[in-house]
């Protein structure tokens, strides 16, 4: 499978993803321009996982034997959306 090569490809890439993990829908989902910059910024490859709240980086999720563990991100999403509600 080929990389997108332009932020339609990688918008209907996200939308694809979205639609297969529907658990991501209440999420807002954020899309690196062609220029790769957050990639860049942020060291993004292989695999991170970015919780942003209110403009702030509070946790970024590295990965470990190829995964990330999830349950942190699991407490962190549930603080997060009750305090939203």
């Amino acid at each position: 499978m080929r990389a997108p090569s332009s932020l339609v490809e990688r918008r209907d890439v996200a939308a694809r993803m979205r639609a297969a993990l529907p658990c991501l829908a209440p999420l807002p989902l954020l899309i690196d321009g062609l220029d790769d910059a957050f990639l860049e910024a942020f060291a993004a490859w292989p695999v991170r996982i970015y919780l942003v709240r209110a403009g702030v980086l509070e946790r970024i999720g590295l990965p470990h034997r190829a995964a990330v563990e999830l349950p942190p991100f699991r407490e962190w999403l549930l603080e997060a959306t009750a305090a939203a509600l």
